[in-house]
């Protein structure tokens, strides 16, 4: 019920907030940690992912996260890419 509220009621916070809320979220978006569920899940309800200004903010964080996670190099064999074509 809190967590309803608060995604709904996310449109109305400050803006520039999606900055805060990455600085506070994001040491616990960590691959190999069981915390990342909890962060993710608090990124999802605090994020103003309906405000104009927080959207180029929180596409950046995302390209930022999806460069991490390729990082580690965990595909499978069968979807593996080439890096020198990319």
């Amino acid at each position: 019920m809190v967590k309803e509220a608060i995604r709904h009621s996310n449109v109305y916070f400050e803006t520039g907030i999606a900055n805060e809320v990455i600085a506070e979220f994001s040491p616990f978006l960590c691959p190999t940690s069981y915390d990342m569920n909890l962060g993710l899940e608090m990124c999802r309800h605090f994020l103003p992912y309906l405000q104009v200004e927080a959207e180029a903010r929180i596409n950046a964080f995302i390209d930022d996260m999806f460069l991490l996670y390729d990082s580690f190099n965990n595909k499978p064999t069968w979807e593996w890419v080439n890096m020198a074509s990319n």
